[in-house]
Formats: structure tokens, sequence, C-alpha cells
């Protein structure tokens, strides 16, 4: 038994066997050289544009049907940077007019917008990052053919294990199959964090050199940032529990949530929403915050 100690991202306590997420490294892939066919380059790229804006299209769709917009915005955002000409216009130009090979002005392009926005302190640029990298990613394995694994394919419920997890990669996520989400990057307002938050998933991100074989019993407190590999029979039953009472505890403040906000001397008080998506005003709506008339 060990313990660890990262980044408390999403409330909640689960139980369950390790899924170690490994996705292929397609950087190493990438040849720099200059390209000896640039209408074949030109073409791949256009071809790889293609599929990634109808693979995001696609995403788009499912994430509005299930209702999950805060992705619906983010795979949208995603969309319109293959047009834009800070990044997919500068990409084209690269492969046809100075012959980079596609996968290389990818990266290219890719790392350089990153870089601007990260000297960029605002909150909304610095989420532009991992949807820049997610973006990336896509248009590589389109390139080079590639298939990752997906969240979706998991067969029983178990605890995610990853270095980070993307735009695309939470897409998949499942909350019944996918019980706690362990990352060694990220920070409490990194897209894992938001996301597990929004779908009730506890998460613990930020952990560095974390390591567990699949399979693994991994313990996951996301309200204080622990993670325990390997806990006895005991302390697993103990957490199971605290688990489940969390749980009860969380349904019974839904139940109040349309209560009237009362104080104990009859003062009542003013509860409101912070809205700043859609997916805000259907849990607000939820939650009975929201009285349209």
């Amino acid at each position: 038994m060990k313990e660890y100690r990262g980044i408390a991202a999403s409330p909640g306590i689960a139980v369950g066997p390790v899924f170690n997420y490994v996705k292929q490294d397609l950087r190493s892939l990438i040849l720099r050289d200059i390209a000896g066919d640039t209408p074949a380059e030109a073409e791949a790229l256009d071809q790889a544009f293609s599929r990634a804006s109808s693979d995001i299209q696609a995403l788009v769709d499912l994430m509005e049907e299930r209702e999950r917009y805060e992705e619906v915005e983010v795979f949208s955002i995603q969309l319109e940077f293959l047009e834009d000409p800070s990044y997919g216009e500068e990409i084209r130009r690269l492969v046809k007019e100075e012959a980079y090979r596609a996968a290389h002005a990818v990266e290219v392009v890719s790392e350089q917008l990153s870089a601007e926005f990260s000297e960029i302190e605002d909150e909304y640029f610095q989420g532009r990052i991992a949807d820049i990298q997610d973006l990336a990613r896509r248009l590589l394995a389109c390139l080079f053919n590639a298939k990752d694994v997906s969240l979706a394919d998991i067969s029983e419920p178990s605890v995610i294990v990853a270095d980070d997890l993307t735009p695309t990669d939470t897409a998949h996520l499942v909350p019944g199959t996918s019980l706690a989400i362990v990352t060694r990057l990220g920070s409490a307002t990194s897209h894992t964090a938001i996301l597990s938050r929004g779908l009730g998933i506890p998460s613990v991100v930020g952990l560095g050199a974390f390591h567990a074989d699949d399979g693994t019993r991994l313990v996951v407190d996301g309200s204080e940032g622990l993670v325990i590999a390997d806990p006895d029979k005991a302390l697993e039953a103990e957490y199971q529990k605290r688990g489940e009472n969390f749980r009860e505890r969380q349904a019974e403040l839904r139940a109040l949530a349309a209560d009237p906000a009362v104080t104990s001397d009859g003062e009542t008080v003013e509860v409101a929403a912070n809205i700043g998506n859609l997916g805000d005003v259907t849990q607000a709506l939820e939650l009975s915050l929201i009285h349209i008339s």
C-alpha cells in the first residue's frame, strides 16, 4: 500500500482497478526535412483537414445529443481553428509555399501558436492551448492513419490513469464506466478537472511521477487530492463507505435545491447561478436555480 498526493480536482471518492490510458507517440513519426513532393504533401494535408473536420463535427453532434455544451463549445472552436489564418491557413502556406512536410507544418504552427497563447495572461487564451494541442494530434493521426484506444472501449468500471486527457479523450468518458481520473499533469483549472467536475467523476491531477500496473486497485479521493495504491481490504472497505456517504449527501443536497433559501432567523437569501456556458444553464435549471415564466 502506498499513498500519493496530487491536486484535488473533482470531489468524490471511488475505488477500482487501474486502466492505463497510453497513446501512441505520433511526433516520433514526423519527418522534418524538406518535402520531396510538395503536391503530394498538400493533397495529404487537404485530406487530413477534411477528415478532421468531419470527425470534429461528429463530436459536436454527439456532445449536443448528450447536452454536454461546454465540449460543444470546445470542438466548435477547433473547427474554427482549421480555417483560421493563424492556424489552418498558415499550415497550408508552409506546405505549399515553403515545401514543409504536412506533419512538420502541423507541429511547427501548433507549437508557435501555443507559445503565443501561453504568454497571454487570460484564462480564455490559456484554455485554447489544450484545444490546439488536441487538434494537432487529430491532424497527425489523420496524416499517419493512426488510431488510438478510446476511453469508450473500457470494458469494466475502472480508474483512468493518464499523463493528461484532451478534449477528444474526455468526450468519450462514460460516468458509469469511468470511476475516477488520475493524471500526472494538469491543474485545478485544466480541461480534465473542469470536465470531471461537470460529470461528477472524482479526479486527482498533477500527481507527477505516478505509475500503477493495469488492474491495480486504487482509492481516489478527489476531495483531498489523495490516491492510495493497493489498499488493504479494511481500508478499501472504509473508502467504499465514504464514497457511498458522499454520494448520499450529494443526493440529499440536490433534493433540497428547490427549497427556499431562508436562514434560521427567517431571513430570505437570494441564490444565483454563475453561468458561463449552456452547460451551466442546464445544471442551474436542474437545480431549480432558474425559474422561467
